[in-house]
Order: C-alpha cells, then structure tokens, then sequence
C-alpha cells in the first residue's frame, strides 16, 4: 500500500511539471547601490600591553585599540557595517605562503576550565575598540599573549 501512495504522489508531482514558458521583457535598470567594502587587520597584544581595571566592581584587564588598526572604523562603518572580531586563543602559525593559521574564536570568547571560567568580549566605536578580559574566580593573573582578527564590512 505504500509503495502504491510512493507511486502515486510522484506520478502526480511529475504531472504537475510542465514546459518552461516564454521569458519576459527586461525590466529597467535599477539605481547604482552602494559598494561593499571589507578591512582586515590582524593585531597582537603582549602581556605588558594589557591594562588592569580594580575600580570596578569586578576587576578585570583591558586594551584600547585606536590608530591604524582601526583607521577603517569611521562613523558610517560603526554604524552601518559589520564588525567581526576573533581572537586566536592558541596562538598563530604562518603557513608557507605567509597566511595567518590557527584555531579561531568570534568573540565573545568564553572558556571554562577547572576551577574558573574566562570570558574575552569587546565594545566598539568609531575609531577604537576596547577588549576585556575577565576571570570568573576574581584573580588578577596576567592574560598573556593573544593575537586578534578584526574584519569590517561596510
């Protein structure tokens, strides 16, 4: 009986499919949009480079990103565009043609290990990005070495 049902469903679709029509006329010609325009920059920050924060409530480190980095991440692009930022958590290899590899994370990072958990996310403006980096347990150890991705479409 059902391979009957199977038989007679696709009899009927195939039945239902007939002959393309004739094409027709070209519409008009739309306005000229806006281009899309991306920027990728890549950047590391060292351990001296981090700054610690213990007025807040919850202490934690941050770095400030301004200048070249972000020299593309004017008011329209912050506003209008896309801005993804990954951190490398493990650090980079370049490969043999000199291109960044290595395991990436889109940020907000957050990673739990034993005892703590770790969270790494970011604001952003025209003209500068702030990155923060909190530890869940309150200890006020060092980040270390992280190297970003920063990619803006526009």
């Amino acid at each position: 009986m059902k391979k009957l049902l199977f038989i007679a469903i696709t009899a009927l679709l195939c039945a239902c499919v007939g002959p393309e029509g004739p094409r027709g006329p070209q519409g008009p010609k739309g306005d000229p949009g806006e281009g899309m325009y991306k920027d990728v920059v890549w950047f590391t920050i060292e351990p001296g480079d981090w700054l610690l924060d213990t007025e807040a409530p919850k202490p934690y480190y941050h770095y400030g990103i301004t200048g070249e980095a972000v020299a593309k991440l004017d008011e329209y692009a912050a506003r209008e565009g896309l801005l993804f930022l990954y951190v490398y958590p493990y650090g980079v290899e370049e490969d043999e043609q000199g291109n960044y590899k290595g395991d990436q994370a889109l940020l907000p990072y957050n990673r739990y290990y034993k005892d703590y958990s770790c969270i790494i996310d970011y604001e952003f403006y025209p003209g500068e990005i702030s990155i923060y980096v909190t530890r869940s347990d309150d200890k006020l150890e060092n980040p270390g070495t992280y190297t970003f991705r920063l990619v803006t479409l526009w």
